[in-house]
């Protein structure tokens, strides 16, 4: 596999596991949430930098579209679960049902698969940008 995209897997990977501690310290696993989309714009930007293109026009649209969505759509989750101050109830429903060893089991069913199941479906905005992505009705159609 190229590292146009293995880089952006290490980078979905480290930005949820970097949440975990912090979610099991709060007993809040909705943080898992703060990098939802921001995730996105950083896999994007990751797959850009391995792929060696130079920046073109259409690329730079498309990671600047992603990274004003994630940034966005990250602040305004963060401020609800802030405002809210307790465990989305999805959430709290899992960690009832998995108890004992919740915070173990979160690692896995939470914050591994989110990664993954972000960087999947993020393999075609990586490739997108890191061949430049396509111009056309198509394209604006996307933007």
């Amino acid at each position: 596999m190229s590292t146009v995209f293995l880089l952006p897997l290490g980078v979905a990977l480290l930005g949820f596991w970097a949440l975990w501690p912090l979610s099991m310290v709060r007993k809040d696993v909705s943080m898992v949430d703060f990098w939802w989309a921001p995730g996105f714009a950083a896999l994007a930007w990751a797959g850009w930098a391995m792929s060696g293109v130079p920046l073109a026009d259409t690329s730079l649209l498309l990671l600047a579209l992603v990274t004003l969505w994630g940034l966005r759509l990250g602040a305004t989750l963060a401020a609800r679960r802030i405002r809210e101050g307790k465990e989305d109830p999805r959430y709290a429903e899992m960690r009832a049902a998995r108890e004992p060893g919740f915070w173990w089991k979160s690692f896995f069913m939470v914050f591994t698969l989110q990664a993954i199941i972000q960087w999947v479906i993020a393999t075609g905005l990586i490739a997108a940008v890191a061949v430049g992505a396509a111009t056309g009705p198509l394209a604006a159609f996307g933007a």
